[in-house]
């Protein structure tokens, strides 16, 4: 029952705990690894130790791949399938003709999808074999780019992780496998993909072991729900909600994004004093400083003379922000 899968992902640890999978199981054989590379800088970087082609075979280009940096989601890539014969495409645009046409010429029997960042067009999906993406939800349910924030900072109980085909509307195909898992009121986003990966793990190698004829799917139909891609914007203190979806919004970004005010920067460098408002606007300002909030505690029945948005230093360079209603305090601070 060999099959020959490609592998559409990056080098993050959610795309590559399922191309390990791939790669151990005894069935499958990764053809080609599809990471696309749209920034400025890393088409430059890839290009300086590349050259100017389309793709190249992994076991050869281990150490040129190590150069653009360890940590590089090239370098992972490349560490991770160093003793296979697979190719590594880095197209700018995966739905480009010519990177169609070098795909198909494989003769993959399936093509398997984990945190990619382009949506597949017709004429891509007429070309290949059926693709499968493993999402990190409970579909139909938060259908887009970043469902672990948003399921975080919308306060869920539960939360799951989802494979299903690839059809040309987002995350909208039949669902050949789902698990639901517990969301703890205390769960960041990390700990979130954390579970979906393990779920998802299991899943997959269950799919691999069975025939592709032989999988059950599931239509969506209709409902569901549609959430964007995670911008600046989400991440700006949102003083004007309740304590617990400010708690909510924090621990949605966790570990990697922290949620951000401005407040003056002469009030932050002086004594501890009287609350001020933070305020709530993006740009450059030498009379204001960056602040970037986590480890919040919310206290939901606190209640403030102050309004909205205002903010208190507190022992420890921690701060506290007055919700509406409710207190969160953020026991760490960074600012710039």
């Amino acid at each position: 029952m060999s099959r020959k899968v490609i592998f559409f992902g990056n080098g993050y640890e959610y795309s590559m705990a399922f191309l390990r999978v791939l790669l151990a199981h005894e069935d499958v054989e990764v053809v080609a690894i599809v990471s696309p590379v749209s920034d400025p800088v890393e088409r430059h970087q890839l290009r300086s130790v590349m050259g100017r082609g389309l793709m190249a075979r992994l076991r050869d280009s281990v150490q040129s791949l190590l150069q653009i940096g360890p940590d590089s989601f090239f370098a992972q890539l490349a560490r991770a399938a160093r003793n296979t014969d697979a190719m590594l495409f880095w197209p700018e645009r995966v739905n480009a003709p010519e990177v169609i046409e070098e795909l198909a010429n494989f003769g993959a029997d399936l093509g398997v999808m984990a945190g990619f960042n382009q949506i597949f067009k017709d004429r891509l999906l007429e070309a290949l074999p059926p693709i499968i993406n493993i999402h990190p939800s409970l579909l139909p349910e938060y259908r887009g780019p970043h469902p672990e924030f948003w399921i975080i900072a919308d306060g869920c109980e539960v939360g799951g992780v989802t494979i299903h085909e690839v059809v040309r509307k987002i995350d909208s195909g039949a669902i050949l496998a789902q698990e639901s898992f517990p969301v703890e009121p205390w769960l960041t986003c990390g700990d979130y993909q954390d579970r979906a990966i393990a779920e998802g793990e299991v899943l997959l190698a269950e799919l691999l072991g069975q025939e592709m004829s032989e999988w059950e799917r599931l239509p969506q139909r209709g409902g569901g729900s549609y959430k964007p891609r995670v911008e600046a914007e989400h991440v700006q203190l949102p003083f004007m909600l309740p304590a617990m979806d400010v708690y909510n919004r924090s621990r949605a970004g966790a570990p990697w994004m922290r949620i951000v005010t401005w407040v003056e920067r002469s009030w932050w460098s002086g004594p501890l004093e009287r609350g001020v408002p933070a305020q709530a606007e993006e740009g450059w300002d030498a009379e204001l400083v960056a602040l970037q909030l986590s480890d919040p505690v919310p206290f939901v029945d606190w209640a403030s003379d102050d309004p909205p948005g205002t903010v208190w230093r507190t022992e420890g360079r921690g701060l506290a922000v007055v919700c509406n209603p409710g207190v969160v305090f953020f026991r760490d601070v960074r600012w710039h």
